[in-house]
């Protein structure tokens, strides 16, 4: 496939005003928002319950489920949410069943090999107890089967359902994480209420009616190099972000790996924030890709909506991060503070990059190709970083080095879009990235600032991340 030819099906997605709609993206923000603050109290219970050690035993487990999913699942739900999209709007009748049934077939088949490696691994490399081992088994299988069953409702355009499936398990989610505390648990088996919102969206999907032919192999070999070309791309760009969590508690131990969990989780729900932003958009891009033509470029004004609403709002929490992380976690986590800016970083440059990156997954498989290429060149990136800090640096090298691969995997995308959009790249384009750059300089630099420069900042980065936000609800209209 040819740089113009490529070019010219990412050219295809249309933005026409009103295709997502505010509902839309309220719903879907609900059922993020409401799932990310029920796994950052999840980490939160687990941190003041049972202290740094077990925060650091729970997270490795969820990370390598997490990256145990990008295995298949992941890529499975993009490929799912995108298909069943387009054969709503533009395929012939009964694609979309017959999509659903072999993306689910090839869910279950990857099941069989993904599971015993990954416990497989566990074992091996950190020798866990047989309560440890017991709890990854459940949450690697619902982390699956919630990311295939959510992108197909996805697909449907069914964002109510999805929000209402989301609060549904979190309300049982907590009301089990309670249950176990109060009967004095304290070990790995606090992260076993995460496994709850896989269970109720396989059952809230219910039985669906089974396609009397089998997909067209033509089709079935589109997904499946969809699906091969996205676990290249997410494992070298999200599974980066987990193996950082693994090689902090290798190098830091369990106190220096709990801290820098602590950092990560406090986190969480803002990176949950921007991966809703990019489910909203998803479906529709891919549907819209088929019909109507609208400039790649125009996902550009996106990127700068995002660095002005939610880079200033990470930014705000970055220079308030010894307060932040005093107020949550406690004195306990005070080294956290210094990770935190770092982290925060990292999922701000994500954001920033997050609109052109849709872009070229809505494009198909050639936007795939293109982006699992970017994430390779910024895990590689990392790696050397790592390669060249952790010795000396610890576990802030661990975070320095992921804060470089989530900068080189934003910005990268920005020159192929000029490139495949046959516009000439100019600098002024990389601002957004540069006022993110500048976020991130004054959370590490914090505490060289006078009271009075912490105040005037923090009233800028308010007044940004208001007006950015009201632009971006305009925007959201337009999509």
């Amino acid at each position: 496939m040819s740089w113009r030819s490529c070019g010219t099906a990412i050219a295809d997605v249309d933005g026409r005003r009103g295709a997502v709609g505010m509902r839309a993206g309220f719903f879907s923000l609900l059922g993020v928002v409401t799932s990310g603050g029920f796994r950052f109290l999840v980490n939160l219970v687990i941190g003041r319950v049972a202290g740094p050690a077990v925060l650091a035993q729970t997270a490795s487990i969820l990370s390598l489920a997490q990256i145990s999913t990008l295995l298949g699942p992941s890529s499975l739900g993009a490929a799912m949410t995108r298909n069943i999209s387009v054969a709503r709007t533009t395929g012939p009748p009964g694609e979309a069943d017959r999509i659903r049934a072999h993306v689910w077939r090839m869910l279950w088949v990857r099941a069989l090999w993904i599971a015993p490696l990954a416990l497989g691994a566990y074992a091996v490399v950190y020798r866990p107890s047989v309560t440890a081992v017991a709890v990854l088994l459940p949450v690697l299988v619902s982390l699956g089967v919630y990311q295939v069953a959510k992108a197909e409702l996805l697909g449907d355009f069914a964002f109510r359902k999805v929000a209402v499936i989301e609060v549904a398990g979190v309300v049982v989610g907590v009301a089990s994480l309670v249950a176990l505390v109060v009967s004095g648990v304290r070990d790995a088996r606090l992260l076993l209420p995460v496994v709850v919102s896989g269970v109720i969206f396989v059952v809230a999907r219910g039985r669906v009616r089974r396609p009397e032919a089998r997909l067209p192999v033509e089709k079935q070999r589109e997904l499946r190099e969809f699906v091969r070309l996205g676990i290249v791309g997410t494992l070298v760009s999200a599974g980066f972000m987990h193996v950082s969590v693994l090689l902090a508690v290798h190098v830091g131990g369990e106190v220096g790996g709990g801290m820098y969990v602590a950092a990560f989780t406090l986190a969480t729900p803002l990176a949950m924030f921007t991966t809703a932003m990019g489910s909203v958009v998803l479906p529709h891009l891919s549907a819209l890709a088929t019909r109507h033509g609208e400039r790649l470029l125009r996902a550009l004004p996106m990127s700068q909506l995002m660095a002005w609403s939610v880079g200033s709002l990470l930014g705000l929490v970055m220079l308030f991060s010894d307060e932040v992380v005093a107020l949550v976690w406690g004195a306990a986590y005070a080294e956290s503070a210094d990770l935190y800016p770092l982290v925060l970083g990292a999922i701000c440059m994500t954001a920033i990059g997050m609109p052109t990156s849709i872009a070229l997954t809505a494009a198909g498989n050639d936007g795939m190709r293109i982006s699992a290429r970017l994430g390779a060149l910024g895990a590689c990136t990392g790696a050397i970083v790592w390669l060249l800090t952790v010795s000396g640096l610890d576990v802030t090298g661990v975070a320095v080095g992921y804060l470089t691969a989530a900068t080189v995997t934003s910005v990268a995308p920005l020159f192929f879009v000029h490139r495949l959009a046959g516009k000439r790249m100019h600098v002024r384009r990389l601002w957004p990235w540069g006022w993110g750059a500048l976020l991130i300089a004054a959370g590490l630099l914090r505490e060289q600032f006078s009271a009075v420069t912490v105040f005037g900042i923090a009233s800028v980065l308010v007044v940004a991340a208001v007006l950015g936000s009201a632009g971006g609800v305009r925007r959201l209209r337009g999509v």
